[in-house]
């Protein structure tokens, strides 16, 4: 599951609700970006679900028995007086405000951990390490990792972040993708939503099975080893995912909507927020 929240660091503020963007007419393929000359160009990263996704699905909170508790939340966002009381980290007693982020990171895990898994996959990526992603097992030490990597969404650069990319055209945030993939990097997940929740999913590749239909390829952590993709139609400015069908490009239950329902999060935003704090992305990769 993928969430938007208004947070500061400790403080949970107000939730936000995504918004429908269409139009009557559809408008010429337009992008700001500097980089749009990619548009309209196959772009593939080399990445590939099947070596470099997990092998095992997205889970929920019930499937182990870690949690997000003080020591996760001490390796993810570090100490100090605004997360231990009385600025004493050892041991920890979280403030109120840790304490209700914390739980905010909990109660998102319910659903599912699918930002953590497409963020914990694309730094072991970028890194290069071995052995490959799809050879790890939920261990103790890879649950950790993706819980961890799960709870950076909250972080406020992320979540401003996103609403920032949300406001931008989808020809800007497939020329920003293909940017990225040109060079080889997994910069950026995509987060999708519809009224009733979201969900998260790492590109990797886009194709054009029509000059103006973008067709992203994504890692999905709900379909282990296999390859999915979001349709984005450049002239519509609209997208479609098939979140649960076996034949996506029929399959009439798929999510769709416009470009406030969709947005974009840098890993390397995420590693600044957290080096801001004193605290490496890198330590929970195994």
């Amino acid at each position: 599951m993928r969430r938007r929240l208004a947070l500061s660091v400790i403080t949970l503020l107000v939730a936000t609700s995504p918004l429908v963007a269409c139009g009557d007419d559809p408008d010429p393929i337009r992008s700001s970006h500097p980089r749009a000359d990619l548009i309209g160009q196959p772009i593939d990263s080399g990445f590939r679900p099947d070596t470099g996704g997990f092998a095992f699905a997205n889970f929920d909170d019930r499937a182990y028995p870690q949690s997000f508790d003080t020591q996760a939340f001490l390796d993810t966002v570090g100490g100090g007086p605004r997360v231990c009381v009385d600025g004493i980290s050892d041991p920890c007693v979280l403030t109120e405000e840790a304490t209700i982020f914390a739980e905010a990171v909990n109660e998102a895990r319910a659903a599912g951990h699918c930002e953590g898994m497409v963020v914990y996959a694309a730094v072991r990526h970028r890194l290069g390490l071995e052995p490959a992603t799809s050879s790890l097992l939920p261990d103790e030490r890879v649950v950790n990792a993706i819980i961890r990597a799960f709870s950076t969404m909250l972080l406020p650069e992320v979540q401003s972040e996103g609403r920032t990319w949300s406001a931008t055209s989808l020809a800007d945030k497939v020329a920003e993708l293909a940017a990225a993939l040109a060079e080889g990097r997994l910069e950026y997940g995509m987060g999708i939503y519809r009224p009733d929740g979201g969900h998260e999913v790492l590109p990797y590749a886009i194709e054009y099975p029509e000059p103006t239909l973008a067709r992203v390829l994504v890692y999905d952590p709900n379909w282990p080893l296999v390859e999915r993709f979001v349709d984005i139609d450049l002239e519509w400015d609209r997208w479609r995912f098939s979140f649960a069908g076996n034949d996506q490009a029929t399959d009439p239950w798929a999510w769709s909507g416009g470009t406030a329902d969709l947005d974009l999060n840098s890993i390397s935003v995420r590693a600044a927020a957290l080096e801001a704090r004193g605290v490496d992305l890198a330590p929970p990769i195994p």
